[in-house]
């Protein structure tokens, strides 16, 4: 199943914006957050040692983010930007 030995997840000091968020997993192991803080007006993209992860939105209105937990500890990214500003250069 899965491996003995557990890594960390970065979260780049935004841990709280994660439902269900742990500080190790098993090498291997699925993991699945929610991200709740969603702006309708804000692109969301989300990384996993710089790949990006594909999200969808579960039933709760929240990003559902998953993934499988590499065998090394890794870093969690989210990027975002707001998609109403203009820009008048």
């Amino acid at each position: 199943m899965f491996g003995k030995k557990k890594f960390r997840l970065d979260y780049m000091g935004s841990k709280s914006f994660y439902i269900n968020a742990r500080d190790e997993y098993k090498a291997g192991e699925p993991v699945v957050l929610s991200f709740p803080f969603i702006a309708t007006d804000t692109k969301y993209s989300f990384f996993i040692d710089g790949k990006e992860i594909n999200y969808s939105y579960n039933d709760k209105h929240c990003i559902e983010l998953r993934f499988i937990m590499p065998d090394h500890d890794a870093v969690l990214e989210c990027v975002h930007k707001n998609i109403m500003l203009c820009d008048n250069s």
